[in-house]
């Protein structure tokens, strides 16, 4: 009767659409909310009150997430289980087995009827304010063990929690406590999540956080300049972080002053502001040992390294880069080691050492393509495919991006990082002579970067330059005419170009059925 338009349109109308029943079957059977009706209804008290609570969790809960959000004086973390057992006996929970602990779900309909009775008993607001506390809880205890640097993947967990995550963080902006909220957001990195689904959670937070929350206000504006900056939103990011220094400096709490500093100097340093950015770091030297973490010393010896080679000190930031990698080597912590290779092998790319570059990220790519984050992967992959253009080894560029086109395709990365993979395409077609094709990627290109505000760094501006020299060999109005053209496509259509030209054969790629 409906296509599945219609029933996507109508899911949440699922009790009213799913009344087709067999008018001679028992009445249990005629409608889905009658059979849950029916199951509910056979429940004691006690599974009744779990069944609907756990209805808060979204895409899965664990023991441990249940018995902080669920228990109370009607039953106690003792109970739990039998409890639970016995819900998962009743197929009215999903038990999955698969992972190193068992982890455990309500379909989606049964999940929109333990809402609706969790309605009913009036128990909504006070579970979801649980929930979210519970979920601050397990982002405050990463976030401590990640300035501690006692664990490699503090944040491993996020994997399977995102959604429940995802939904704390919506209740918190609307209507729920924005305080925890915003530390929750503030607690997630960029390797996470999509910088721009955080760029979004930073401004909103920004509108509802107490206007006396100093401290937050200026965590999340310092954030947020960073998270733009590192899309390449240059301009709107300096725009923020000068607002959000000031609000750092009048909290006089040296941890915020300190971690804004840091920021700070970041976006002076991608600027070329290099005195500037030279005055930020030695104020935050200054303030190091009030503030020091294992994490933070770690922080400020990767923005002294990185601001020195930019200002030619090498040697200096030899130094700084040495003791990163002794420190990472002291608390056995492999996460930082990679990110710090990764940021060096930027550096030394601009200082002309890409042969250098290429194997530090070559180093780091098979760990980051475990760690199942599709931003981060992103990133690397467009380096690596830059540095081995810039070096005229083309198969290797090929390869990279064209794995880098296949996780735009295949995942939610970064739309910027998938746009610069098009880009890279476009460069690698007009070296072959395929001018045409690489004019309308590049079109496609340019006029998001444009939508985006996006400000090429050294690694993009480099590509462009040559694919620019390249596609100066077609008459101007061709050039216009592919770049116009280019301008309309879609995402998804521009990917499924470049992809596709990357797959037409090649005498100048022998070696392209590596691609896949």
């Amino acid at each position: 009767m409906l296509s599945p338009q219609q029933l996507q349109r109508r899911l949440d109308e699922r009790f009213r659409i799913l009344t087709g029943g067999s008018r001679t079957a028992l009445p249990r059977q005629q409608t889905l909310r009658a059979l849950i009706d029916w199951s509910y209804e056979l429940l004691d008290a006690r599974e009744r009150a779990l069944f609907r609570r756990v209805g808060v969790f979204v895409d899965g809960f664990s023991l441990e997430g249940a018995s902080a959000v669920c228990t109370d004086a009607t039953f106690d973390e003792l109970e739990l289980f039998d409890v639970l057992a016995s819900l998962v006996d009743k197929s009215l929970v999903v038990a999955e087995l698969s992972g190193p602990a068992t982890r455990y779900r309500l379909l989606e309909s049964t999940r929109a009827y333990a809402l609706e009775k969790l309605a009913e008993a009036d128990e909504s607001k006070r579970l979801l304010e649980r929930h979210l506390a519970y979920i601050h809880e397990l982002l405050m205890r990463a976030a401590e063990s990640f300035q501690a640097m006692t664990s490699a993947e503090p944040f491993a967990f996020i994997d399977t929690e995102l959604e429940n995550v995802r939904a704390a963080v919506t209740y918190a902006l609307n209507g729920g406590n924005a305080t925890i909220g915003a530390e929750i957001a503030l607690a997630i990195f960029d390797d996470v999540l999509q910088s721009t689904e955080l760029a979004q959670w930073y401004e909103r937070f920004l509108e509802v956080v107490d206007a006396d929350d100093l401290r937050l206000r200026a965590q999340l504006a310092m954030r947020l300049a960073a998270t733009l900056a590192s899309t390449g939103r240059s301009e709107r990011a300096r725009e923020v972080s000068q607002g959000g220094m000031l609000t750092a400096r009048s909290t006089n709490d040296p941890v915020v002053i300190f971690e804004a500093l840091l920021r700070q100097m970041s976006l002076l340093r991608r600027s070329n502001s290099l005195d500037a950015a030279a005055s930020a770091i030695a104020e935050a030297e200054a303030l190091l040992d009030k503030v020091e973490t294992p994490r933070r010393r770690l922080q400020f010896l990767q923005a002294r390294g990185l601001l020195a080679g930019m200002s030619g000190d090498l040697a200096g930031a030899a130094r700084d880069f040495t003791e990163m990698q002794r420190l990472c080597r002291l608390y056995a912590n492999e996460n930082a080691a990679r990110n710090i290779v990764i940021n060096f092998a930027e550096f030394e790319h601009q200082h002309g050492n890409t042969a250098r570059a290429i194997e530090m990220i070559a180093d780091a790519l098979p760990a980051q393509r475990r760690k199942h984050s599709p931003e981060a992967l992103s990133n690397v992959l467009v380096n690596a495919s830059a540095y081995c253009l810039a070096e005229d080894r083309f198969s290797e560029a090929f390869a990279f991006t064209a794995e880098a086109l296949r996780l735009g395709k295949e995942s939610s990365a970064e739309r910027l990082f998938v746009t610069i993979a098009i880009q890279q395409t476009a460069a690698l077609l007009a070296l072959e002579g395929r001018l045409a094709p690489a004019g309308r990627l590049e079109g496609y290109a340019a006029a998001n970067y444009a939508a985006m505000g996006f400000e090429p760094e050294y690694t993009e501006r480099v590509t462009q330059q040559r694919l620019h020299e390249l596609l100066a060999n077609l008459p101007e109005s061709e050039r216009t005419r592919f770049a116009a053209e280019g301008a309309t496509l879609s995402l998804e259509a521009a990917l499924d170009e470049a992809l596709d030209a990357l797959r037409e054969p090649s005498q100048a790629r022998p070696n392209l059925r590596m691609l896949g």
